[in-house]
């Protein structure tokens, strides 16, 4: 059945319907032309992307450096964000870094269970760290720059590496519900019918249960709980999920994690799909800026498949293609074949 409209009319009403309509009017047209030059294109360089729109050459360079020099233009999008309906209260937000041609850049990404997960926000962070903790405190406050352009907090979802004592604490003291994998070897106070709270490691403990009540320390202030998965095939390595999440069962605190990996496979979009894998750049607003008009060829995407869906027909699960990419091939196509009906007279 051929759909009511294409994915260009698709991708065009909700740029106008969407996104558009929270952009300041002195700031629309600009922005307008960043969409159009940075999220409706792969990267190959800024002049080069303003070619593609403008064909005076001055012009074209001029608007992309007014764009991305412009200190008004970064603020748009967490106005956006707030205004997209894409994260709720109990959305699943999951946590990562990636390094981007010499940026580590920090994401938060809602999970879709479509593969990949949507980002919704990101800033960079400058290596080598000199303060220590200071990448902790970076986390906390891109956390709390989320919660105050949300207006609430979503679920957490984060890997080994943000297992750290100071943002555990801060989950626990804003009450935030959090799904974090720690090392088997994190030791934690456990209760039993044989003792009164032994302070062991999450290995030993999984040992004993796979679904527990543990302290991290021998005051035991907060109860948590420990949820151990199964060993997966070809591997010993169990996941240890430390949450605050006792109204789910063992098998969805598992999924909730498993869905984590849908921000790595974002990244790989945004680096390779969409060409941000290799740049020169060397400026933060301007890679930011850069990034976050990728971040809405996401939403864009995600909005799309939500009208319509990109696979139509059964396909084998290893050429199944993302929404992601579903999208962005739709979209280049139907930009193209005006272009070969006209070279070729196809129907």
């Amino acid at each position: 059945m051929k759909n009511l409209l294409t994915i260009f009319e698709l991708t065009s009403s909700c740029i106008h319907q969407r996104i558009l309509p929270f952009v300041s009017k002195r700031h629309k047209t600009l922005f307008s032309f960043g969409i159009g030059t940075l999220s409706l294109q792969e990267f190959t360089s800024l002049n080069s992307n303003a070619r593609c729109i403008l064909q005076n050459t001055s012009t074209a360079h001029s608007k992309i450096y007014r764009l991305c020099k412009s200190q008004k233009i970064l603020p748009i999008f967490p106005t956006l964000l707030k205004n997209s309906n894409l994260v709720t209260k109990d959305s699943l937000v999951n946590v990562d870094f990636s390094s981007f041609c010499g940026f580590e850049v920090l994401t938060f990404a809602v999970q879709t269970h479509m593969g990949r997960a949507i980002p919704i926000w990101a800033n960079c962070i400058t290596y080598p760290i000199l303060v220590v903790g200071s990448q902790n405190l970076f986390i906390i406050q891109q956390m709390r720059n989320l919660r105050e352009t949300l207006g609430f907090w979503p679920r957490f979802v984060l890997d080994r590496g943000f297992s750290t004592p100071i943002l555990r604490e801060f989950f626990l003291k804003e009450n935030i519900v959090f799904y974090l994998r720690i090392k088997k070897g994190k030791h934690l106070v456990w209760k039993n019918k044989q003792n009164c709270g032994e302070t062991i490691s999450a290995f030993k403990i999984g040992k004993h249960t796979k679904d527990a009540v543990v302290w991290l320390d021998e005051e035991q202030k907060q109860k948590l709980r420990l949820v151990v998965s199964p060993r997966p095939e070809g591997s010993d390595e169990r996941w240890y999920i430390l949450t605050n999440d006792f109204e789910s069962t063992r098998n969805s605190v598992l999924d909730v994690y498993a869905h984590r990996f849908e921000i790595e496979e974002g990244f790989k979009d945004i680096k390779h799909l969409f060409n941000l894998n290799k740049f020169m750049i060397k400026k933060k607003r301007t890679f930011l800026i850069l990034l976050w008009f990728k971040i809405i060829a996401f939403w864009l995407a995600y909005w799309c498949e939500q009208v319509v869906g990109m696979i139509k027909v059964k396909v084998n699960a290893k050429k199944k293609r993302s929404y992601v990419r579903g999208w962005w091939e739709s979209f280049k196509r139907e930009i193209q074949r005006p272009i070969l009906i006209g070279i070729i007279g196809a129907g």
